[in-house]
């Protein structure tokens, strides 16, 4: 990451500590994995020397979906963390995938009604649909998700809230959120800022209540920061 863009994302956390009261607090960092492109290792480094001995407790969570989880060594290389960073200044840091399918993982916060569904998705789905999302997210006191916004082909545009559903939602959300995308039709979703993908992702988020902030980026396909974005 060039020095200017290393200035600009410094002066958007700082700005962010100067409005948040974040002394003290735990803060869970929720991230993509290497499925997204984003300079990832170099803003979890800057994110960590900001707030290491600031904040209580950092920890950071890959929002795989149903992804493959990442052993020890794949998830060093995500961060850009080697033996010796992890030692010092990630000392106290837990790097965390999200298992979906994993036993006690998860925490439902409710259900889609089905005619909200069918309302929703245009018709392509008329059932009841539980929402359920990793529960580590209720046992921090601030959530940062670091969110590369990028056209897809089933919700229309990445980021944002897609990184709670279905980056770290139940299996059920993300099978019918993936089945209303293959209906619906990639040329038909990816671009577009409204699609009933979005529209069911939005509802979803609205039963979440949590302190969140989104760092939003656009990026050119060599990892390149255009634009950024923290609140």
């Amino acid at each position: 990451m060039d020095s200017s863009k290393t200035e600009l994302l410094s002066g958007l956390i700082d700005g962010w500590l100067a409005a948040e009261d974040l002394r003290g607090k735990s803060i869970l960092v929720v991230t993509p994995d290497a499925t997204r492109s984003c300079p990832l290792a170099s803003i979890v480094h800057l994110l960590q020397t900001k707030l290491h001995g600031y904040a209580d407790r950092l920890d950071y969570l890959v929002a795989l979906g149903t992804h493959k989880r990442l052993d020890r060594a794949e998830l060093g290389r995500l961060y850009g963390v080697d033996p010796e960073a992890a030692r010092s200044l990630f000392a106290g840091s837990r790097f965390l995938n999200h298992e979906w399918d994993r036993p006690g993982t998860l925490k439902k916060i409710g259900t889609i009604p089905a005619a909200t569904v069918r309302r929703l998705s245009d018709g392509y789905l008329s059932e009841d649909i539980d929402v359920e999302i990793n529960r580590l997210v209720f046992e921090y006191e601030r959530i940062l998700v670091i969110s590369p916004v990028f056209p897809h082909e089933v919700v229309g545009f990445s980021g944002g809230v897609k990184y709670f559903f279905p980056g770290i939602s139940g299996g059920e959300f993300v099978q019918q959120f993936h089945w209303l995308g293959g209906m619906i039709g990639a040329s038909n979703i990816i671009g577009r800022k409204e699609t009933c993908t979005r529209a069911l992702i939005d509802y979803a988020a609205g039963l979440l209540d949590l302190d969140v902030a989104y760092l939003t980026l656009v990026v050119h396909e060599d990892e390149a920061i255009e634009a950024a974005f923290l609140g």
